[in-house]
């Protein structure tokens, strides 16, 4: 059967005796701003909005399952979880065990990172070098990482030298502020844009450019408004046909 419903993700590691488990994020997919067709993900956020207690403890729950059933077969290290939240039910299905490092893993080790903490990937390690490490706790994090993709039923070229750096949104418009794109020191209302490279082609459906920021850009179902427009001056900026 079909399940319908948003795509949820987390980051866990095996390390010594126990299976560590990183809070859940949204798969940012299915947004109209960002590309309509569902099954391409456009990036993810933490935290995920509008889970329930229930919804927590059945996605930790199944994370431990999991994690415990590799760890029987002797696996350890760096894993990832992809779950379904379906649309009617809210009920939680597993639907992918992802036995690597995952997409999120760079971005996700900088929020780590932002609040602190020892992040997982230094257990992945530790657990092949037999390193201990003080107790992990799950880890409450906020950040968003968007994939602007081409949306255009061509190839394009990227057109416009714009700079990887820090940004604010400031007038209808974004202004670059320095070449910092270190996830860990942004201040409020800054965020990261890393674009592909000039005079690069670029697919329908290819990655175009990253934005990355220490805030929520979920509201509800929509994105919020200037994370849309950041979204379409992005476009303007890089695509011509």
């Amino acid at each position: 059967q079909y399940v319908r419903g948003k795509t949820v993700l987390n980051n866990c590691c095996i390390y010594k005796d126990k299976i560590l488990i990183g809070p859940p994020a949204i798969q940012l997919s299915g947004f109209k701003e960002l590309l309509p067709n569902d099954s391409i993900t456009c990036g993810r956020q933490w935290p995920l909005p509008n889970l329930t207690q229930e919804q927590k403890e059945k996605i930790l729950e199944a994370s431990q399952k999991i994690g415990a059933y590799m760890k029987q077969n002797k696996y350890k290290g760096f894993f990832g979880l992809d779950f379904i939240i379906e649309e009617n039910t809210n009920k939680i299905f597993v639907s992918e065990c992802n036995a690597r490092f995952t997409a999120s893993t760079p971005f996700y080790t900088s929020l780590e990172l932002k609040e602190d903490e020892i992040p997982l990937i230094a257990y992945h390690i530790a657990a092949f070098l037999g390193i201990r490490l003080p107790h992990k706790i799950m880890t409450k994090c906020t950040g968003t990482q968007i994939i602007v993709r081409n949306n255009q039923a061509a190839k394009v070229k990227i057109n416009n030298n714009l700079l990887s750096g820090t940004y604010i949104y400031k007038g209808n418009n974004i202004q670059f502020i320095n070449d910092n794109y270190e996830v860990n020191k942004l201040k409020p209302k800054e965020f990261i844009i890393l674009p592909q490279r000039p005079d690069k082609l670029v697919d329908t459906n290819e990655e175009i450019a990253r934005i990355e920021l220490i805030e929520e850009v979920v509201t509800g179902s929509q994105l919020k408004n200037n994370i849309k427009n950041i979204i379409d001056i992005l476009r303007k900026k890089l695509l011509v046909k």
